[in-house]
């Protein structure tokens, strides 16, 4: 009876119901198909010397940065829903006019997070605001190398 029991055990399909997690660092690549009645935003070009957009997972906290200041809130997760805090603490330094309106749509739009996935490709966030909904993509970045230095005494 215990070998039937588990060979019913092994022919049923598992599921996985953890979602993926946001646990990390990533980098956004494309806040694309926005359905806003002006059309399409599409990113400024940056140049390469640029701080790069960032968002990091870890705990309850979200932290990053909107291509000039560093910003961190809280977020919350109920399966692939994303709800982010609705406080922002940042960071107050001026940058280039078309650098600060980036960051600024950015944050609207990672503060209006309804879901996300996580595939092959990266980190896909859907958002909704009063004006327009649309798609924060974003790739994985590695963890920042430990800093390594000698004190001579």
């Amino acid at each position: 009876m215990l070998i039937a029991l588990l060979a019913i055990a092994e022919s049923q399909p598992t599921q996985n119901l953890a979602s993926p997690t946001l646990e990390g660092r990533w980098r956004l690549v494309d806040m694309g198909e926005p359905s806003s009645p002006s059309g399409e935003r599409p990113l400024p070009p940056v140049s390469s010397g640029a701080t790069p957009v960032t968002v990091e997972f870890s705990g309850e906290r979200l932290s990053g940065s909107g291509g000039c200041n560093r910003y961190i809130t809280s977020y919350q997760t109920t399966g692939t829903q994303l709800a982010v805090g609705g406080t922002f603490a940042f960071t107050r330094m001026a940058c280039p006019k078309l650098i600060m309106e980036l960051e600024s749509c950015y944050l609207k739009a990672l503060q209006g997070a309804q879901n996300y996935t996580i595939d092959q490709q990266g980190l896909q966030i859907t958002y909704k605001t009063t004006e327009e909904t649309g798609v924060l993509r974003f790739v994985a970045e590695p963890p920042p190398e430990p800093s390594s230095f000698i004190i001579h005494w």
